[in-house]
């Protein structure tokens, strides 16, 4: 799920997601911080919860914390907006 030309992230996520590996939390996360979309302080506090050892799904636990977008115009990463 690495970011398109434009840091786009859903574009590079369906073709993550056409192939055979699972979607992990671990690896969205990953490159949530290496496309800068997300603080990586936020990442990493996330990382040391409880939470992120007991979830549904990894996109509704990020969706879950209502983070904001670092890049224009800092949207909230809805699940929507990360499918």
């Amino acid at each position: 799920m690495s970011p398109n030309a434009s840091g786009d992230l859903k574009s590079s996520a369906s073709s993550t997601a056409s192939g055979d590996r699972a979607l992990t939390l671990d690896f969205i996360l990953k490159e949530m911080e290496t496309s800068g979309l997300v603080d990586p302080v936020a990442l990493n506090d996330l990382r040391s919860t409880s939470r992120f050892r007991s979830y549904d799904h990894p996109l509704v636990l990020i969706a879950e914390q209502k983070w904001r977008s670092t890049k224009p115009p800092a949207r909230i990463l809805t699940l929507e907006y990360l499918t």
